[in-house]
């Protein structure tokens, strides 16, 4: 049963925070429908940001810990390219500016109560797919292959210890 939102508080938010203490998350405090935790899976940690909008919308966003060296970000782009291909929910995002990568999974409620079920798996796609892309990411910023790290993401045999992929 969901509890009443604090006063002044925004009820997607506290859905957002309550999703973030089902996977373990630290949190820091709220503030302007932003709330910051962060995740440790077996394979690395990192920053899980939710953003919340009155119009009802609720956006996860997992950071990859370190920012791209420049000279690997034709590489890296391509390996978010030939990962987002065969996504079915959320997207890599990656900036070419600062080499900040991230992964994002939203739900739009619009006038719907905010569902705890929905927000909860959205945010374990979230989750599962950054533990599961992440190695990834590090051996093509290291100087790997991106066609070669892709797939053996994606090969059947490859599963990451422990991992919450999807």
């Amino acid at each position: 049963m969901l509890s009443m939102p604090e006063p002044g508080k925004h009820a997607l938010l506290e859905v957002a925070e309550r999703a973030l203490d089902s996977i373990g998350a630290w949190k820091e405090p709220s503030a302007g429908g932003v709330v910051r935790g962060y995740y440790a899976s077996p394979v690395a940690q990192w920053a899980v940001v939710a953003h919340t909008e009155e119009a009802g919308w609720l956006v996860f966003y997992s950071e990859f810990p370190l920012p791209v060296p420049s000279d690997r970000l034709p590489a890296v782009a391509e390996f978010v390219m030939r990962a987002n291909y065969g996504l079915v929910i959320g997207n890599f995002e990656l900036d070419l500016d600062d080499g900040r990568i991230r992964y994002k999974a939203s739900i739009d409620f619009g006038a719907m109560p905010p569902s705890q079920a929905l927000a909860d798996r959205i945010l374990g796609w979230n989750v599962g797919t950054m533990a599961r892309y992440l190695p990834g990411i590090m051996v093509v910023v290291a100087g790997a292959d991106p066609r070669s790290a892709v797939s053996e993401i994606e090969s059947d045999s490859w599963t990451p210890r422990g991992s919450a992929a999807p």
